[in-house]
């Protein structure tokens, strides 16, 4: 499910921005162990990107470090051709020590934004809802306790709770986020037979360094990939200050436009063509990459012409995952003894959420993302409690013996 009110093209290009401003900026002040995570993340990333754009054509939002994060936490659980495969697709390239700790580092590294900087905001969560049916090892509770700052709480499926426990851990996502994420876990997305849920949340506020006056806030053309053009509303700014940098490619521009913290920036990359976003996505790791390192700070005078708008997108995660090569994990197949003491589970559903606003003060932007676990397919409950019509017959011929009704089962 996916509302908007932009484009596919502004949103896909404002989405780059949000991945670099959250994730690769902080590479300048990243010590050496927290790199590799990094890089598996936005590698992971564009990887995923290339799946969900393949389902859509149409506004993509999505944080690469919720989903990452939270199959990592599931990753700590798994074992064999289980683990081999999640670690192949999410890019993991170290041993799971190293994997662990890099993202306790990152995430501790994000998590400055919350205190000392007005300008800028970010605030991480991570909790696991663990059926009490169900106990988890003493080494993976350490583990996701340690190196993830996971909550870990008893929660219960049963069929009497279960829609009490989806709001309960609804309003934990709503919260973590400002109230951006209201609904993570939509009815069905759980179960009688889910084991544990593992969710991730993450919020984004930053300023504008330069905030744009409303005042040259305007109603303008957007042109669309087919050709045809929709009215906006579009900021602009006149500007020359080397804190915007700026690099020119063969048929496309990126821009880097910082928040007021200095450390966290939006980096959008826009086509020289209205119709030219399929050939840059064709290569998108690689454009990515050339851009950002060939950035200058901009010496002349900048006229930026940026719209304004918000963006809402939720996916089921599955497909794109089982054709990145994630496939053992999601069947009965898995192996997540790592997690439970007694009990074996598999991957039911991963779950994405996220919305953004960008406006002339900057950016707001929430993501949030679930793992369900289950170990088996739904029971089907079957209570004749109340009346009914029954029938004896013949299965070979089909012949009815007898048929009848009971509206009351005594005598």
């Amino acid at each position: 499910m996916m509302r908007a009110h932009i484009n596919r093209t502004t949103a896909i290009t404002l989405l780059l921005g949000c991945i670099i401003a959250i994730l690769f900026s902080p590479l300048r002040i990243l010590a050496g162990k927290m790199e590799d995570i990094v890089e598996s993340i936005n590698a992971f990333g564009f990887d995923l990107y290339g799946e969900l754009a393949k389902e859509s054509d149409e506004n993509i939002f999505f944080s690469p470090y919720s989903v990452s994060l939270a199959l990592a936490m599931t990753w700590a659980g798994a074992q064999g051709k289980t683990a081999d495969e999640m670690a192949a697709t999410l890019r993991f390239n170290n041993r799971p020590a190293k994997i662990h700790n890099g993202f306790g580092l990152l995430t501790k590294s994000l998590r400055q934004y919350l205190t000392g900087k007005e300008a800028s905001e970010i605030s991480i969560s991570n909790a696991l809802w663990i059926d009490q049916r169900y106990p988890l090892a003493a080494s993976f509770q350490e583990l996701v306790k340690t190196q993830y700052r996971a909550m870990i709480e008893l929660v219960s499926f049963t069929p009497s709770s279960l829609e009490e426990t989806r709001q309960y851990i609804n309003a934990q996502i709503e919260r973590d986020t400002r109230e951006h994420i209201g609904e993570l876990l939509s009815k069905g997305d759980i179960d009688f037979e889910t084991m544990l849920v593992l969710t991730n949340a993450i919020y984004f506020k930053g300023n504008w360094l330069s905030q744009f006056d409303p005042k040259d806030t305007r109603e303008e053309a957007f042109h669309l990939t087919g050709g045809e053009s929709v009215q906006a509303p579009i900021m602009h700014k006149t500007t020359k200050s080397d804190a915007f940098r700026y690099f020119k490619g063969e048929a496309f521009q990126v821009l880097e436009i910082p928040y007021a913290d200095g450390n966290l920036v939006m980096t959008v990359f826009l086509p020289d063509e209205y119709n030219g976003l399929t050939q840059l996505e064709a290569t998108l790791a690689q454009h990515l990459e050339n851009g950002l390192v060939q950035l200058t700070p901009l010496d002349d005078i900048l006229v930026l012409a940026l719209p304004k708008f918000n963006s809402e997108y939720r996916a089921y995660m599955k497909t794109a995952l089982r054709n990145l090569g994630m496939v053992t994990a999601f069947g009965p197949e898995a192996n997540f003894r790592n997690m439970f003491v007694r009990d074996n589970a598999w991957i039911d559903k991963v779950i994405h959420e996220a919305n953004i606003t960008v406006d002339e003060t900057g950016t707001e932007a929430a993501a949030a993302t679930a793992v369900t676990l289950t170990k088996g397919p739904l029971p089907i409950y079957f209570r004749a409690t109340h009346p009914f019509l029954f029938l004896i017959r013949d299965s070979r011929t089909g012949v009815i013996l007898f048929l009848g009704r009971v509206v009351n089962p005594l005598p």
